[in-house]
């Protein structure tokens, strides 16, 4: 690692943190580079993999199943790209560490773990890739209202269409576009995955109040405040960018349902069009064959003219029955 990198102008204390301060702009202190080949070409990550919500899928890991997946995820699952059936190809990495944590109401499993496919790890790094979603089978799916098995179900019989999924087989977590969970994300580490939660031990505890003021002086402060504040800053311009990118998709999508409006409306005047043209041609015929009929053999009774609404078959009938030649006949 160069002398000049972060970690050498840490107090003693923090010599251990890697150089993993993520960040979208040139003009950054640490590159990704530096952080992928200092990590053995990995990049560490965390990701909010699951939580107590109701998702967009309408079902729930309820409060009593998260020790379940955590278990799972620590004993090591892979990480796909859009729940990729393919075993191998399409494997870019692995959690192996997973957390309890509170968000008011709401419970998160903390996953950790690294991305060894360096595409995939830089679109992580950047911002491009943020999004992160659980895939497993629940063998139980209970009504969330009368607690009735749902299991094949969309809707329950009472009615309600929200379940409650329990004991897990957890299979991987992947990198999509579009996750079921709203607060589902995934970031690189600040520090490496090995050494953060002794890191939030030893620093963040208010226990060790004393311990932090006797080994960081003002200076040291000052930049681990900087740190923190530039990652609030990269949280929120990946956010800005994942608003773009929806109102991109919402005004493409207005857009396209504008365009077959209008072609729906031009379909439907071309074809009145042609209709109004076909029933003047008729009405032109119509009259043609009157006064043929007329000419060459009398014209029809107009008191029983068109009884039947088939003019043709009228006029057909009416030339055989004066014997004139029938332009209508088909016989052979």
């Amino acid at each position: 690692m160069p002398k000049d990198s972060l970690s050498d102008n840490l107090p003693s204390l923090y010599k251990w943190a890697t150089d993993l301060k993520a960040s979208i702009e040139d003009e950054t202190e640490l590159k990704f580079q530096e952080v992928w080949e200092a990590n053995e070409e990995r990049l560490p990550i965390k990701a909010v993999l699951v939580d107590t919500t109701v998702n967009r899928n309408k079902w729930r890991v309820p409060e009593e199943e998260i020790d379940n997946i955590i278990n799972q995820v620590r004993a090591g699952i892979p990480i796909k790209l859009n729940h990729s059936k393919d075993e191998v190809r399409d494997i870019v990495g692995k959690f192996d560490g997973a957390e309890k944590d509170k968000d008011g109401d709401i419970t998160q499993v903390i996953s950790s773990g690294f991305l060894n496919d360096r595409a995939i790890a830089k679109k992580v790094w950047d911002g491009t890739a943020r999004k992160v979603s659980i895939d497993g089978l629940a063998r139980k799916h209970l009504c969330r209202e009368c607690n009735a098995s749902m299991l094949g179900r969309k809707v329950c019989k009472c009615g309600n269409d929200e379940k409650d999924v329990t004991e897990w087989d957890v299979k991987e977590g992947s990198i999509v576009d579009e996750p079921a969970y709203e607060n589902t994300e995934i970031l690189p580490f600040q520090f490496s995955a090995a050494l953060d939660k002794k890191y939030n031990e030893q620093i963040v505890s208010p226990d060790n109040d004393e311990l932090e003021a006797s080994q960081m002086d003002d200076e040291d402060k000052k930049k681990m405040e900087a740190m923190e504040k530039e990652l609030k800053e990269y949280k929120a311009k990946c956010k800005a960018m994942e608003e773009g990118e929806k109102k991109k998709k919402e005004e493409a999508k207005a857009a396209e349902e504008e365009e077959k409006k209008k072609k729906d409306e031009e379909a439907k005047a071309a074809l009145e069009k042609e209709l109004n043209e076909q029933k003047a041609k008729n009405e032109e015929l119509e009259a043609k064959l009157r006064q043929n009929a007329g000419v060459s053999g009398g014209a029809p009774d107009d008191q029983k003219f068109g009884e039947t609404g088939d003019v043709i078959s009228e006029l057909s009938a009416h030339l055989d029955k004066t014997g004139e030649k029938n332009p209508f006949s088909m016989q052979g």
